[in-house]
């Protein structure tokens, strides 16, 4: 099932639900415990942590936030390894990009 499209499963989930018209019947539901498809608990794999940090290397790539896909994520390349100075022009361009004006609270 991993490999067929989604509209697919679902069409045929439906077709599944109509032919047993029962209430509340559902063909296709995803098992939240998983060792199998999703290997793993599904709620676990799609609940995010530092969801922010993914654009980092996008916006804020010239400030040290760069990451290097062809090497490990825990290399120290891709540890944002960087100074105070680093940090404060960071910030201070990504205000620019929210369009928010930096305080001294911010910090």
């Amino acid at each position: 099932m991993s490999r067929v499209p989604a509209f697919i499963l679902q069409r045929e989930a439906n077709a599944i639900s109509e032919a047993i018209a029962l209430p509340m019947t559902f063909a296709f539901v995803p098992i939240d415990e998983d060792e199998n498809f999703f290997r793993g608990n599904l709620f676990d794999k799609i609940r995010l942590k530092d969801e922010g940090t993914y654009w980092l290397p996008y916006y804020l790539n010239k400030f040290g936030f760069g990451f290097n896909h062809t090497i490990s994520a825990e290399d120290r390349h891709n540890q944002a390894l960087i100074s105070e100075l680093d940090y404060m022009r960071a910030f201070d361009a990504l205000c620019l990009i929210l369009g928010v004006h930096r305080s001294l609270d911010m910090l």
